[in-house]
């Protein structure tokens, strides 16, 4: 008897269920599940279970990650009652697994809603086809029908939670500004660069906040085992901007002042080097001819050799301060090379704001106003092309 019922209830899926298209190649991954009929008791009020139903339906279809079969597919053949009559089972394991072999699923959502005094008590069951068990069991108690929206909601996240914590992906977070604070689903997991992160299926919420800049949320969904990256690329605040501006300007300002100076000062040393290389080879031709035997000594000669001396002597110490000056210029100049930023990092965004026109979708204008409209002068940028 329960054979012919199994082949009845196959026969009407086939025929009430639409004919889905198999997979193509390089789709992604997805659980399918069916959603029986929620049942209820007498006091609850009549379509309240099937309205949680097809709450439980468009959560499911909400997450993404699921091939999802509501109760309407098959209305048309057999309500819940009539299939647990016809397979003389209830809602336990093993009923469900004849009733999900006859859909073709992986996973059954089974449950009910009932009223004890003045809660509503929801019950939900995922029920694994393949292995006949349960993986998944939640119960919740709600005291208005006003809470029974959310409480449905978290209940079927909670229930498949189990199933979507054993398939994982791996997050890779890329962020064009180092130091950033990432959140995945309100939970901080790292600052920029960031370590590969593991990350359930399902949907999640990306959030990356670094002081002066505008905060990046993403939603999205993981449907399969590999690698996930993300892109974000922070947009600077006005103020962020101004600041960035100005310290930006007067380290490259000073960069190139040191730059200049110790050019100066290099060539200097270059100079007074070379004329006391001259000075020093006259100066010991003097000598030479002084100390020659039979030489005048006189006062004019001596005269002669001490103000050579002298030139030598105040050449030597020309290019010794001058070299000095040029290495303290030069270790200047790397230092503001080195720790200063570059003017034009962000000039792209005085750009955005420059060309924003009457016309410009919400998301620009929003950008425009929060880009570089307030920089200085003196920065050419670049223009930046929305798709």
């Amino acid at each position: 008897m329960k054979l012919l019922a199994y082949g009845l209830l196959a026969a009407g899926l086939l025929w009430a269920v639409p004919a889905r298209p198999s997979p193509q190649a390089g789709a992604p991954e997805r659980i399918s599940v069916a959603v029986l009929d929620l049942t209820q008791s007498g006091s609850v009020p009549a379509g309240l279970a099937a309205t949680l139903t097809g709450l439980v339906a468009t959560e499911l279809g909400s997450l993404g990650v699921f091939s999802v079969i509501s109760r309407e597919d098959i209305r048309v053949m057999l309500t819940h009652e009539a299939e647990a009559q016809m397979l003389g089972c209830g809602a336990g394991a093993s009923c469900m697994t004849n009733i999900g072999g006859a859909l073709g699923v992986r996973y059954l959502l089974s449950g009910s809603v009932d009223r004890v005094g003045p809660e509503f008590v929801i019950n939900l069951a995922l029920s694994d086809v393949a292995r006949a068990k349960v993986p998944g069991r939640v119960s919740l108690r709600v005291r208005t029908q006003a809470g029974l929206v959310r409480a449905i909601a978290r209940g079927t996240d909670q229930v498949v939670a189990p199933i979507l914590a054993d398939r994982q992906a791996t997050l890779i977070v890329v962020c064009d500004q180092r130091g950033a604070t990432v959140q995945i689903d309100g939970h901080p997991v790292g600052v920029t660069p960031l370590a590969r992160q593991r990350i359930g299926w399902g949907p999640h919420r990306l959030e990356v906040d670094k002081t002066g800049f505008v905060s990046e949320v993403e939603d999205f969904t993981v449907r399969t085992r590999g690698l996930v990256a993300k892109s974000i690329s922070l947009v600077p605040s006005p103020d962020f901007l101004a600041t960035y501006d100005s310290r930006a300007h007067k380290m490259r300002l000073g960069a190139w002042l040191s730059t200049g100076a110790g050019v100066v000062a290099a060539v200097a040393a270059g100079y007074f080097q070379y004329a006391y290389d001259g000075t020093a080879t006259r100066f010991g031709s003097q000598l030479d001819a002084y100390d020659q035997p039979g030489s005048a000594k006189t006062l004019a000669a001596w005269q002669q050799l001490s103000a050579t001396k002298a030139t030598a002597d105040g050449e030597v110490l020309g290019a010794r301060v001058a070299g000095g000056l040029a290495l303290a210029c030069a270790a200047t100049a790397a230092y503001f090379w080195i720790a200063g930023d570059d003017p034009g990092r962000y000039a792209r965004y005085e750009a955005v704001a420059q060309s924003g026109s009457e016309d410009a979708s919400p998301e620009r204008s929003l950008l425009a106003r929060v880009a570089f409209g307030w920089g200085r002068g003196g920065i050419v940028g670049a223009s930046l092309r929305w798709p």
